[in-house]
């Protein structure tokens, strides 16, 4: 996830605090520096993204059962009147739970869905949307005159405040983490939309905008690419409610909602890996999707992973706040097969920015990933023939492929020939550094490969960094 604090800040910053507290985490404790200092600082950072503006109060019920449980972020996009930020000021709120992912805060109006993905980290030709939730009276656009999106650090959650004349709704994103045996809930980005009426008209409708082309088909939104179907559908139980498509405008008309009435409407966005799939799955959906058990469970699954993860505490909130970010960032980035990817504006796994996840996972003692990503990236390894600059982040690691034969390969050239036989050995002797367990001892390649039945790893991995495997020197 790529904000405009800098275009690599994931690869910068964490390994930049990796390496800064690599020495008082070898136990993995959690550490704190505010003894270090006499007095308490707090920041006094003050910007449309980033500081302690003032933003306005959460009135969504639904919103409000949950808000003790959601810390949110100083880092944050206000947008108000006149005085709005220009395309290249605003923030950018991705989240993710490994097997959607899509970012919310780059466009306007400010909750418009961007690079959406799924159900792998994989765009292929391109990513799913963009996708935007408009407010109409009858048939008038009704423009929003405030915007603000807000980011919690207590899981893959967003929320956005869309302000106008008539109503204002404010959205609850959330990409659901749940069990494994969840898969079908598990592929939703989804939207909690409470919206309240301020006027006296009582003929609201929400339309969405979209930028691909869509098929509609039962109630449901399709956009489809050759691997995989993303629909979109709206979920309400209010009779009253009625999703619509007319004049290829997909959208739901809340009739008789009074003044000062507050309803809440799902906005589900479902990805399958094929569009035969597509009835099934959200017929399952109708039938089993609790979007407040989900939510619960989500907030639960990030605060168990993040509680087994080192916890740095200063006496600045703004870089605790940092810090706890950059933890969800890398979290979220990673899918469920074990493929880190960018996610912002391309994809695929890349040999030299695993070292982002590589340092900062290791730093805080979060293991179990950085040993499936380096499982990750040798399979892909394997499956493409040899080492390269980048990889597809959609492989299916249980299919079990043959390895090359890597006596017979010709010399590397290109970044191939410096990233990989440089940063490959580098990821497995940090992993040894801080977990004391050799991904190329034969004794534990159950960690890395699944199997023990290859005992000569040790020698092709060290190989692929020999110097005949060069163009040149390093």
């Amino acid at each position: 996830m790529k904000t405009t604090i800098g275009k690599r800040v994931t690869y910068l910053l964490i390994p930049f605090l990796a390496i800064s507290f690599n020495h008082c985490s070898e136990r993995y404790q959690d550490i704190s520096l505010e003894d270090n200092f006499q007095d308490d600082i707090i920041s006094g950072y003050d910007t449309n993204l980033w500081g302690y503006r003032q933003i306005p109060q959460i009135r969504s019920e639904f919103i409000k059962r949950f808000l003790d449980r959601l810390e949110i972020s100083i880092w944050h996009t206000i947008a108000e009147g006149d005085n709005k930020p220009s395309y290249g000021e605003l923030g950018s709120f991705g989240i993710g739970n490994g097997s959607v992912f899509g970012f919310t805060g780059l466009a306007y109006p400010l909750n418009t869905l961007h690079s959406l993905c799924g159900p792998y980290y994989e765009k292929h030709d391109r990513f799913f949307g963009d996708i935007s939730i408009e407010i109409y009276s009858g048939d008038e656009k009704i423009p929003f005159e405030n915007e603000y999106v807000l980011r919690s650090i207590s899981g893959p959650i967003n929320i956005i405040i869309e302000e106008s004349k008539i109503a204002y709704i404010e959205i609850l994103d959330f990409t659901p983490i749940l069990p494994d045996e969840d898969n079908i809930l598990k592929r939703n980005y989804i939207r909690v939309i409470s919206i309240k009426n301020i006027s006296d008209g009582n003929s609201l409708s929400l339309r969405l905008h979209t930028a691909n082309p869509q098929k509609y088909n039962n109630q449901i939104l399709l956009e489809e690419k050759e691997d995989a179907t993303l629909s979109t559908l709206f979920l309400d139980d209010n009779q009253n409610d009625k999703p619509f498509y007319e004049n290829n405008i997909y959208g739901i008309r809340m009739e008789n909602l009074k003044r000062d009435e507050e309803r809440v409407i799902l906005l589900i966005h479902h990805i399958t890996d094929g569009a035969d799939k597509t009835d099934d799955e959200v017929n399952y959906l109708r039938e089993h999707l609790d979007v407040e058990s989900a939510l619960d469970e989500t907030l639960k699954n990030y605060a168990m992973w993040n509680k087994q993860t080192m916890k740095i505490t200063t006496p600045d909130i703004a870089v605790n706040d940092l810090i706890e970010g950059l933890k969800l960032t890398l979290k979220t980035q990673i899918g469920e097969n074990g493929a880190a990817a960018p996610m912002s504006e391309y994809t695929r796994v890349w040999t030299r920015d695993l070292s982002g996840w590589v340092l900062g996972l290791l730093s805080i003692g979060d293991f179990d990933d950085v040993r499936q990503i380096l499982k990750y990236l040798f399979y892909a390894i394997k499956r493409g023939g040899d080492i390269a600059n980048s990889y597809p982040a959609d492989l299916d690691t249980d299919t079990q492929v043959d390895e090359p034969d890597w006596e017979s390969l010709p010399p590397l050239s290109g970044k191939a020939a410096v990233e990989g036989p440089s940063y490959i050995p580098i990821y497995h002797h940090l992993y040894y550094e801080y977990t004391v367990i050799n991904l190329f001892s034969t004794n534990n390649i159950d960690y890395y490969q699944g199997h023990s039945s290859n005992k000569t790893y040790p020698r092709k991995v060290y190989y692929l960094s020999a110097e005949m495997r060069h163009t040149g020197p390093l």
